[in-house]
Parts: C-alpha cells; sequence; structure tokens
C-alpha cells in the first residue's frame, strides 16, 4: 500500500556501486525533498531493520520531478546529528533501477555503515493501511503555551541567532511560533507541518505551536 507521510523530516536512499548514503531532508514551504548537507561519520551510523513494516512505495517529490520509490523497513540511526546528541532516524528508499536522481541531489555523499543489521518495532512511516492522518491530527483542545512564555522563547531564540529546524532561516520573532515542547519555528513552516503531523519535527513529541504576535512583540518591555 502506498505511504501517506514518513515519521521523520529525511529520509536517505543507497547508491550500491558507490557504497554511499544520499540524505535527503523535507522542505514544508516549498513542499518538495531537498538535498541534506551536514557531513556525516560512518561512526556516528547504525543500521536497522523495522519489524513493523513490509514493503510499500512512495511517490518522492524532488526538484522539477517525482520518483516512484521502495520502502522495506530498513532505516539508518544516526548519532550526534545536526549537532545534537539525540539521534535521528532515516528511513531507506531505493529507487526502480531506470530512475535517477538529478545530479544536485548527489554531491553530498555519506558513506555507508558497517554490515552490522539490528532490529527493531519502529514505526517509520503512515500508510493506508494504518491510522488515517486525520486522527493524528492535533485538535483545538489541545493546551498551547502561553503568548507571553512564547514571546520570551522566540526573542531568546532571535538573540542566539538560531536557525528554524524546517526553513534554515534565521529565526525572526515577529513571524515564528513555538511549539509544546519549546522549539521555535517559522510560523508558515510548522504550521505547514502540523497540517499532516501531529508531532514536533525535531524531537517527534505530540505538539501544538503558539504564533508570535508582532504587536505585542513592539509593547512589551
Amino acid at each position: 500500500m502506498p505511504i501517506l507521510r514518513f515519521e521523520t523530516p529525511h529520509i536517505c536512499f543507497f547508491r550500491p556501486n558507490n557504497k554511499t548514503y544520499h540524505i535527503l531532508q523535507w522542505c514544508a514551504v516549498k513542499r518538495m525533498w531537498t538535498p541534506f548537507t551536514q557531513v556525516i561519520h560512518p561512526n556516528d551510523i547504525r543500521m536497522f531493520k523495522s519489524l513493523v513494516h513490509t514493503t510499500e512505495e512512495v511517490n518522492i517529490q524532488l526538484r522539477l520531478k517525482v520518483l516512484r520509490m521502495r520502502c522495506d523497513g530498513f532505516y539508518l540511526r544516526v548519532s550526534d546529528f545536526e549537532g545534537r546528541t539525540v539521534s535521528r532516524i532515516i528511513p531507506i528508499c531505493v529507487k526502480a533501477p531506470n530512475d535517477s536522481f538529478p545530479p544536485s541531489y548527489l554531491k553530498h555523499p555519506t558513506p555507508a555503515p558497517s554490515s552490522r543489521l539490528d532490529y527493531f518495532n519502529r514505526r517509520l512511516w503512515t500508510s493506508y493501511n494504518d491510522t488515517p492522518i486525520a486522527t493524528l491530527t492535533p485538535t483545538l483542545t489541545e493546551k498551547r503555551l502561553p503568548a507571553r512564555i512564547a514571546r520570551i522563547i522566540a526573542r531568546d531564540a532571535a538573540a542566539n541567532s538560531e536557525l528554524c529546524p524546517i526553513l534554515h532561516d534565521v529565526i525572526n520573532p515577529e513571524s515564528s511560533a513555538v511549539t509544546t515542547c519549546f522549539h521555535v519555528f517559522d510560523k508558515i513552516s510548522i504550521e505547514t507541518w502540523l497540517q499532516s503531523n501531529s508531532t514536533c519535527p525535531v524531537c517527534k513529541e505530540r505538539c501544538t505551536m503558539t504564533p508570535v504576535s508582532a504587536q505585542r512583540l513592539l509593547v512589551d518591555p
């Protein structure tokens, strides 16, 4: 059955001839998968097989083209991801033999980890066989951060030149939003993300978000 959405904003594909992985990240604003440019050391990567999933297919939107890919439940677990100590789960996708990726997607290879394979009961995606996305969307009754707290957190993030984890631009407190897990995002980017996800793209906790009002920023001390 087709995959509706992944549980992580990153996926990857393997090039067997080069023995390298290429990681992609989801851009909510452009609504497509883009190349991930961070260099990852092979010692920080382990390969797993999820016992939850069988083989399923998914359409991957790239720049100027869409690839039909297969997912078999294999994934990478990367430690020290983007300078953080928490691990990131990255499902592995397999393209059809006659398909190809644009050259811009092949510029940042990651060496394959050791051949050791571990097994784990981890959910990597939601498909038509699973619970519908509508039942996973946060409801309006879920508690949000107080606006005052959100403004303080957003201004602190901007003062430290933090980047929006989705847009990868410096946080602008006048157009930002803060989740209930205290992560700061560009407002439009996190709104778009939460339309089809119920969890934070950084820590994967279930969350809602509080937009920061520009007017209140001007009058607050």
